[in-house]
């Protein structure tokens, strides 16, 4: 798949002063709304967002 035509979605870490939060998640939901809006496909290589797919089917 191109890089015109996907994003990939890195691996990152929020850090114990977000921990807890709920952010990761939020971060993740707005990134695919981004791509979606796009019309670009997602390349999950974070295993979190990953995992977040396959948990949100809606994707």
């Amino acid at each position: 798949m191109s890089s015109s035509t996907s994003r990939r979605s890195p691996t990152d870490r929020s850090g114990a002063p977000f921990a807890g939060q709920g952010l990761v998640p939020q971060l993740v939901q707005q990134a695919l709304d981004d791509v979606r809006a796009s019309g670009m496909r997602i390349v999950p290589v974070c295993p979190y967002v990953a995992k977040f797919l396959r948990r949100h089917l809606i994707w």
